[in-house]
């Protein structure tokens, strides 16, 4: 059986040939995921409403401000639960077309750090649903309580919220695996991290504020100090990690 051309001996037209498939599998596998998913949309937009219909009167209920709103809803629901549930399959891709052109400790390292990057982002996503979600949601609700406003969500409008909600969180939990990796590729030293750190904070702040709706101070705060706890776990263990590579190269140095 003759092995697939590796990307190193390919030429310029065989490469992008090469790319042009993988990308039209990417987009076969991705349309095949969301034509299934779709069946399910309901259920799964059922599960991101929990956090707060739990927190409403059961006689109130999601609404839809124009005829297609809804079907546009199940549809991007249907999209992004294909890009998880198919990541296998279409990474699987991705991951065909680079690693013949990565040594092996490379390709090593890169299968780590997906795997770990993918369990964190699991974690965050999980965290902001069970745990940051519902707090937010029981303290706005309090809220039009207290002015006798009853609360009629949009379905547009909270998808997007949860949908940035749970990736900025996600994204979250990735920190120190992303400041681990500088430190460890030498792409930014742990006192060069530290002396950015005032910058990290107010940069941390504003991007709370963007993804956050409105001028909703707690859920700028949610976002924003996890993020900052993140971050100094981060230089923390990268902090640990630098210095077991001083030892070893120490070590090294001294044994020859």
């Amino acid at each position: 059986m003759q092995s697939e051309p590796s990307n190193k001996t390919l030429s310029p037209s065989e490469h992008l040939g090469e790319l042009k498939n993988r990308i039209l599998k990417i987009a076969l596998i991705l349309l095949l995921g969301t034509v299934s998913a779709a069946t399910y949309s309901k259920e799964i937009f059922g599960f991101l409403q929990r956090p707060l219909l739990n927190m409403l009167p059961q006689s109130t209920g999601f609404i839809a401000l124009s005829p297609l709103e809804g079907w546009v809803v199940y549809l991007k629901i249907a999209f992004i639960t294909s890009l998880f549930v198919m990541a296998p399959l279409w990474f699987y891709q991705i991951w065909a077309f680079i690693s013949p052109a990565l040594e092996r400790d490379e390709r090593r390292v890169l299968v780590g750090a997906a795997a770990a990057s993918s369990i964190c982002f699991i974690a965050g996503g999980a965290f902001g649903y069970f745990v940051i979600l519902p707090t937010a949601f029981h303290y706005l609700v309090a809220v039009y309580e207290k002015t006798n406003t009853t609360l009629y969500p949009q379905m547009q409008w909270y998808l997007s919220f949860v949908l940035r909600a749970l990736f900025a969180f996600g994204l979250t939990f990735e920190t120190p695996l992303i400041l681990v990796l500088l430190a460890r590729l030498g792409i930014a030293s742990v006192k060069s991290m530290r002396r950015a750190r005032k910058y990290v904070i107010v940069g941390t702040f504003i991007f709370a504020a963007v993804i956050t709706p409105g001028p909703d101070v707690f859920s700028q705060m949610a976002v924003a100090i996890p993020l900052v706890v993140f971050y100094e776990l981060g230089l923390l263990v990268a902090s640990l990690v630098e210095k077991r590579g001083t030892r070893i190269c120490q070590n090294s140095c001294q044994s020859h």
